[in-house]
């Protein structure tokens, strides 16, 4: 039988409080007025915690919607997204200039030809202030349409070569613009997968990218989109290599290219967040702790903003960002006991955002709980939430991380004094990371070590694991080799 489709309960729960105030108003303003069953649907189903149709049609027996419940169920869908549509109606450009080029068709249709072109250049202006170019093209596609309707004798001589110009640079900006994000985009996966550069030929393939044309000269970037995208793809490349005081000087502009243009923080909220976050890293990396500290109170601060409480989307990042920031900080220092405090906070947030959270959040959360707790000796539960990555199906983002699971599976497990069971994991662990991941010199160096360790005496441990130290502290003197300890740092723990 057809599963259920959650997709109504779904957004019923992602709304805020204010938007579902609104969906109120405009329920019995433009639905049906007065008490309905759609309100009623509405109400009942926001009340849930998980969703069961059969329950809820069990619920309603006796109401005659329930007999056709899909249907019920997709009207009752169409009329929150008008409602959402009509309550976030003019908060972006690109939103308004929608509003006014449709007004200007209606006006067209009527046959109010001046009155239309009257608001296309209002809708031109608003569009290229915004450098909104995609939405600049269905100001000149419409005006192509009025033009034509006013007859030749009364088109404004020389106008149709110059829409035609217009048109022109518009596709080259916008052409422009996507070949920045295509190369964001590759840079990304491959961050996102990785990490951080793992061999030569990863570290030749970051130096691949790097020499793109578009990479040469900010100047080339023609928008404000496109200077961002060029900024975070050479920060996104210096950081993979380790070069984390070039990553932030690249995301330290990106922070000021929103400064010097506010507006556009509203337009992309997300942007800018991110980018901030960044920055931290980067601040994590080389031991900026206090500034991380001052940054993280201002961005909460900031994020209790009106303009920002109804981005429900926004607050699950920003308590991402801020928690996990948080939790990397305390590591760092060592602070396990002063940071504890925050792991219930951690372990609510989860809970409440889980439909919210993105899956690369949510498996770097594992791994810094896990993390946690090991640092502070409870490895019982430094073992559940590193289990919880190990038992995850899907692993091609965040390799690295289920990478080091597994070499930190061992840890745990020697820790806990599971010696039988170590040789077995051991084995499957080094299968693993030869199958699928292209084995990193701490890595090596780690499961030789390992195996070293369940061959010796008790009495052979301790210099065993000393001249690991030595050798790892050699090693990561390179950049890029130290960059891998963000994600598993041995040195602390031997």
């Amino acid at each position: 039988m057809k599963k259920a489709s959650q997709d109504l309960f779904e957004l019923i729960k992602s709304l805020t409080k204010s938007e579902k105030r609104y969906f109120h108003l405009y329920a019995n303003r433009h639905v049906l007025g007065g008490k309905n069953n759609y309100l009623t649907l509405f109400e009942y189903i926001g009340r849930l915690t998980t969703y069961d149709e059969e329950a809820v049609k069990a619920h309603f027996e006796g109401h005659k919607f329930v007999d056709y419940f899909s249907v019920a169920k997709r009207q009752l869908y169409q009329y929150v997204l008008e409602s959402l549509h009509a309550f976030h109606a003019g908060k972006s450009v690109s939103m308004q200039v929608h509003q006014l080029v449709h007004q200007a068709e209606v006006l067209l249709q009527k046959g109010l030809l001046l009155q239309s072109r009257k608001l296309l250049r209002k809708a031109e202006a608003r569009a290229r202030a915004a450098e909104a170019y995609a939405a600049l093209l269905q100001v000149y596609a419409l005006e192509r349409r009025v033009l034509s309707r006013m007859g030749l004798a009364n088109v404004p001589e020389g106008r149709i070569a110059k829409l035609y110009q217009q048109e022109q640079y518009c596709l080259q900006v916008l052409a422009d613009e996507k070949a920045y994000a295509h190369l964001l985009w590759e840079v990304y996966q491959l961050h996102a997968r990785r990490g951080a550069a793992r061999s030569n030929k990863e570290l030749d393939k970051l130096e691949q990218l790097a020499a793109n044309p578009l990479l040469a000269d900010a100047a080339r970037a023609p928008t404000f989109a496109a200077r961002l995208n060029f900024h975070q793809i050479h920060a996104t490349l210096y950081f993979m290599q380790g070069e984390v005081e070039q990553a932030k000087q690249h995301n330290q502009a990106i922070i000021q290219h929103f400064h010097q243009q506010s507006s556009q923080i509203a337009e992309l909220p997300e942007r800018y967040f991110s980018a901030l976050k960044n920055y931290l890293v980067d601040c994590l990396v080389q031991g900026q702790h206090e500034e991380i500290d001052q940054t993280i109170a201002w961005i909460r601060h900031q994020i209790k903003q009106p303009a920002y409480k109804s981005m429900t989307r926004l607050q699950v990042d920003i308590f991402c960002l801020t928690h996990t920031l948080q939790l990397n900080s305390y590591i760092n220092q060592g602070l396990f006991l002063a940071g504890k405090e925050l792991l219930p906070e951690v372990e609510r947030g989860l809970k409440a955002y889980q439909r919210h959270i993105k899956k690369q959040d949510r498996i770097t959360f594992y791994h810094l709980l896990a993390y946690f707790y090991f640092g502070m000796d409870d490895f019982k539960n430094a073992l559940k939430w590193v289990n919880l990555i190990l038992n995850d199906s899907e692993r091609q983002l965040l390799q690295h991380v289920y990478a080091f699971a597994r070499l930190f599976n061992l840890m745990i497990h020697f820790e806990l004094g599971n010696f039988d069971i170590l040789a077995s994991l051991l084995r499957a662990s080094s299968r693993y990371l030869q199958k699928v991941d292209q084995l990193h010199e701490i890595e090596q160096l780690f499961i030789r070590y390992f195996r070293k360790i369940l061959n010796a005496p008790v009495n052979r441990h301790t210099q065993i694991w000393k001249e690991l130290r030595q050798e790892l502290l050699t090693l990561t003197q390179q950049p890029h080799h130290q960059q891998l300890l963000q994600y598993f740092n041995l040195i602390p723990w031997l």
